[in-house]
């Protein structure tokens, strides 16, 4: 390589002599060699050094979200609800649907600032829950309205049913609903323990596991991670992996008393976990867990 920029530069120097009168001395081979001794060879490849093939990554980093910590040390009574037996309980946005009793089966919208009423149905659910806007049920009652191993799709903004998946497999006592972001999920107030993953497109069974002898998982929520159980006697809130029903953490569900159990719970869309809990005195006490 250096031979050859040698020659060149003979070659200019040749065709130069005519256009000026001093002209230096071309330098020597040896001299050239001596001038370029301090760079560096690329071993003979033409690509240029510190160059590769290999693909950067320009993909930005996904936001941090910094989601509240759910513990008992950040629980807060939001309010309490008129007479009546408490089962379940869905928020989302400005919507807060619960269901119960209260001499007939209801579904009740209230106002999540004070608890009033906006309005009502006269069919409930033990499970409930919000997928992006869409209200969704199971566990209905009564029975000569909805069916109780049937997952409805409800309006939140009056509760009308808009559609229905039956379940392809037996649940003897739909308790708990929630989503994952594919999946339902339900909780089985009759077979204490029994956690259900649910395909949403034609409500067959996808998987299932045991969490624990002797609960009962009332409410159900998801974190977009892990499942989260309201248990009912005892009275406890539990983060439990779907993956393989192992119980993560657990703390004790406010207490209400003689009679007072934990019936439902979801997150919000900041991801503070909600719980309703029926008292003695068959009020829903509604608490925001989150800090």
């Amino acid at each position: 390589m250096y031979r050859l920029i040698y020659v060149i530069l003979v070659i200019l120097a040749i065709l130069l002599v005519g256009c000026a009168e001093d002209i230096p001395e071309p330098v020597t081979m040896e001299e050239f060699e001596e001038i370029f001794s301090d760079i560096p060879d690329n071993g003979g490849t033409s690509e240029p050094v510190g160059i590769t093939d290999e693909p950067v990554d320009i993909t930005e980093p996904e936001p941090v979200v910094n989601r509240p910590v759910i513990s008992a040390e950040f629980i807060r009574l939001v309010f309490r609800t008129p007479s009546t037996i408490s089962t379940s309980i869905a928020v989302h946005g400005n919507y807060l649907w619960i269901s119960g009793f209260d001499g007939s089966g209801n579904t009740r919208r209230l106002n999540p600032a004070n608890g009033s009423l906006i309005t009502s149905v006269n069919y409930m659910f033990n499970g409930l829950t919000f997928v992006d806007d869409r209200l969704y049920g199971v566990g209905g009652e009564p029975e000569d309205v909805v069916d109780i191993r049937t997952i409805y799709e409800m309006d939140p903004e009056n509760g009308s049913i808009l559609s229905s998946l039956p379940l392809q497999f037996y649940v003897p006592g739909p308790c708990g609903l929630a989503h994952d972001g594919r999946y339902f999920w339900i909780s089985n107030g009759a077979e204490y323990s029994k956690i259900y993953k649910v395909n949403p497109e034609d409500g067959s069974l996808v998987d299932s596991f045991d969490y624990g002898a002797g609960f009962c998982p009332a409410g159900l929520a998801h974190d977009g991670t892990n499942l989260w159980i309201a248990e009912y006697n005892p009275d406890k809130i539990l983060k439990v992996d779907p993956n393989n029903g192992s119980i993560i953490s657990s703390f004790d569900a406010p207490d209400e008393g003689p009679g007072g159990n934990p019936t439902g719970a979801d997150f919000d869309d900041k991801y503070y976990l909600w719980i309703i809990i029926n008292t003695e005195e068959n009020r829903g006490s509604i608490y925001k867990i989150g800090g």
